[in-house]
């Protein structure tokens, strides 16, 4: 495309060539963009996996937060240990993903916590009254886990891409 500016100081028009893309062209870029995650089927595994294990990290954590009301006697005291326990977390999920790695670790991290809420779940299903400690260990426990595997997931989304789709997986994983 063609265009014609007028230069201010000798009044001549001069012609500007400026490349221009067809439609489709950018289409096909948006689109590529878009599904940049899901072209090739190793990235598409990685990306899919990645998909499950943060919306299911998230499911988890913010259901055992706001789930506190029912869990605790004092609300006080158990959202102040929640934010208490997320600094042991977090340093146990670096001393476990260098020991052991990334997918033991949240191996480990998932099925400690699963365990902890299904206890607690029996406990309440089968229990007429649930002793208030019982209820406050079994929480926290599973709260610290999926609060580890919560902060492993931001290293693993990290790292299951390109270096230069990293962004882009990081936007779309944790939306």
């Amino acid at each position: 495309m063609n265009i014609i500016r007028r230069n201010e100081r000798s009044g001549e028009c001069e012609k500007e060539h400026e490349e221009t893309r067809s439609l489709r062209s950018v289409v096909v870029a948006v689109v590529r963009k878009v599904f940049l995650l899901l072209i090739t089927p190793k990235v598409r595994r990685k990306a899919c996996t990645v998909f499950f294990l943060w919306g299911a990290s998230s499911m988890i954590y913010y259901g055992v937060s706001l789930n506190s009301y029912n869990l605790s006697t004092n609300l006080y005291i158990y959202t102040f240990l929640c934010g208490l326990l997320e600094i042991p977390s977090y340093l146990l999920n670096w001393l476990a993903s260098t020991t052991l790695g990334r997918k033991k670790t949240l191996v480990c991290l998932y099925l400690t916590c699963s365990v902890s809420i299904s206890v607690l779940t029996a406990l309440i299903m089968l229990l007429e009254e649930v002793p208030s400690w019982a209820k406050m260990v079994l929480s926290l426990s599973g709260k610290m886990a999926i609060s580890a595997a919560f902060g492993l997931m931001w290293y693993a989304n990290a790292v299951a891409c390109d270096t230069t789709d990293t962004s882009q997986a990081t936007r779309s994983h944790t939306q």
